[in-house]
């Protein structure tokens, strides 16, 4: 079922949704989901609605007390276990409760409160960043004239020569803008001896590692963009770049050579290629900070796919390849799994037989999923491994549990359905016929789709109609008609499996009217 791994990119035309409460076109009954403040809201912890409490109660970065009320009241709730659904009207009500002339202050505290949540994230970020704090107090006391406090708070706190055991390209870019405030600053005070220049060097090494890393991921952001959609850029300067990756100096810096060979990759796809860029992921992967490491999980596991669909075996690399990605804790995206990589991990468990660890994995995300598509993504998971095990009609009870997902997964389990339909039944079901028309009849229908992608479908929907009439022998279908509107699609999903069951027709006993 799962011999290929699909890289599918599903074109939607972005339907208005319009949310089930919000019954009147009146803007007082609509719900607040869109406002700029409830999307930041959204995104908050536990924790990081404390910490804003505490920062919109402070006299420091606020005194207005309607503000702190409406922080409160929107607090509130979200705490609420039945999620976040508040209408204008509500919101106005609860504002305005012990004096109703406080209605019209409401979109200017909105604003504000909005103000204020920007600034906390700002906040956060400084207090997330030791080095861009460093580099900005520098700034202030320069400004001030306080030459002491400049050059201790530069010899202090952050040893400048010693890198923590995971960065990013912005760590160089810090150190880079800090050398250079103390560059400027002994300019400044005109500093003529050795000490006034002794950071010339480390200076200019921080800003080669920055631009090295920032042109290299820039090159693969343009190749990657270039190769899907066809995109034309001009790319002559990356060559000046390669060269300089290439300097003794750079041959041995875990993170330049980290993406160099990333670049290598996207320049010329090559096994030897991929296999330079895995060999150097296990080797320097570590120092990078997970965040940044997905690009190098990601990258490797589109060029085996790419590989498979051309009929190479690198089912066992990709299994490879996600499972490290799990190990470094990189299949959530902040609070919740990323649901795509999630099901892309366990179709490569099951391609290799680890149907142990793709059960333990759906196992172990599952309360790791977003609530709301808990429970459907789940079933859809589990349906998975009980089709590559063929115990088609658990697996038709699992996907028929699997609601509503989003687009992409929505597609997949309608798909699956009609898979083990075909597979499970031993004599012709018209219900099973019925499904495969209303399968057709959906996509061809959708406004959501682009052509392209429903054409995908609804010849897989075509091709497989064929077969389940001819398996059983109804009507006047043919294998050959199959074979022949293979032939004159361009695109049809599952093509590997339709000629799986197209030869074991063909193979099946010739008197032999059902299996």
């Amino acid at each position: 079922m799962f011999s290929t791994l699909r890289l599918l990119l599903i074109e939607t035309k972005n339907p208005k949704i319009h949310h089930p409460l919000s019954t009147r076109s009146d803007p007082i009954f609509m719900l607040m989901d869109n406002h700029k403040l409830i999307q930041i809201l959204n995104t908050f912890d536990k924790k990081e609605w404390r910490e804003f409490s505490k920062f919109v109660e402070s006299p420091y970065f606020n005194t207005d007390k309607h503000c702190i009320r409406l922080m409160q009241i929107l607090k509130k709730e979200f705490a609420k276990k039945s999620g976040f659904q508040l209408s204008r009207a509500r919101l106005e009500k609860l504002f305005s409760k012990n004096n109703p002339s406080d209605a019209s202050l409401l979109n200017v505290k909105l604003s504000l409160l909005t103000r204020l949540a920007e600034q906390f994230f700002r906040q956060q970020e400084l207090e997330e960043n030791p080095l861009l704090c460093k580099h900005l107090l520098l700034k202030r006391f320069f400004k001030q004239g306080l030459n002491n406090h400049f050059e201790s708070t530069y010899r202090r706190d952050i040893d400048l020569h010693e890198s923590p055991k995971k960065v990013n390209a912005e760590h160089y870019l810090y150190k880079y803008l800090i050398q250079h405030d103390f560059l400027r600053y002994n300019m400044a005070v005109d500093k003529k001896t050795l000490l006034a220049n002794e950071n010339l060097q480390a200076t200019n090494e921080s800003l080669d590692v920055f631009y090295i890393i920032r042109k290299i991921d820039l090159y693969n952001r343009m190749s990657m963009i270039r190769t899907i959609f066809q995109k034309k850029y001009d790319m002559v300067s990356f060559q000046f770049v390669e060269s300089m990756a290439l300097l003794p100096c750079y041959t041995n810096h875990p993170i330049i050579q980290l993406y160099y060979a990333l670049f290598m990759l996207h320049q010329t796809p090559s096994p030897q290629n991929f296999n330079h860029l895995r060999m150097t992921m296990r080797k320097y992967i570590g120092d990078l900070e997970p965040p940044y490491t997905k690009s190098f999980y990601i990258a490797s596991s589109n060029y085996c796919a790419e590989q498979i669909r051309k009929g190479e075996n690198y089912d066992e690399e990709v299994h490879e390849i996600y499972a490290e990605m799990e190990e470094a804790g990189l299949f959530a995206t902040r609070e919740w799994t990323d649901i795509r990589i999630l099901k892309n991990a366990i179709v490569s468990g099951l391609i290799v037989k680890k149907f142990e660890w793709a059960v333990y994995i759906i196992e172990k995300y599952k309360d790791k999923i977003e609530p709301s598509i808990r429970e459907s993504t789940y079933n859809y998971l589990l349906a998975l491994c009980a089709i590559e095990k063929k115990e088609f009609d658990e697996a038709v009870g699992y996907l028929l549990q699997a609601g509503n997902v989003d687009f992409e997964f929505n597609m997949n389990i309608k798909s699956h359905l009609i898979q083990c339909y075909y597979e499970r039944d031993i004599a012709y079901n018209r219900h099973t016929e019925q499904a495969i028309r209303s399968y057709k009849v959906f996509f061809k229908q959708s406004k959501y789709f682009s052509d392209q992608t429903k054409d995908i479908f609804i010849n897989f929907g075509n091709i497989i109609h064929y077969l389940y009439r001819a398996k059983h022998n109804e009507g006047r279908a043919t294998i050959k008609e199959a074979l022949k509107k293979m032939e004159q699609y361009e695109s049809v999903m599952y093509r590997d499996w339709l000629l799986e069951k197209i030869e074991e027709l063909q193979n099946r006993p010739i008197r032999r009217a059902q299996y």
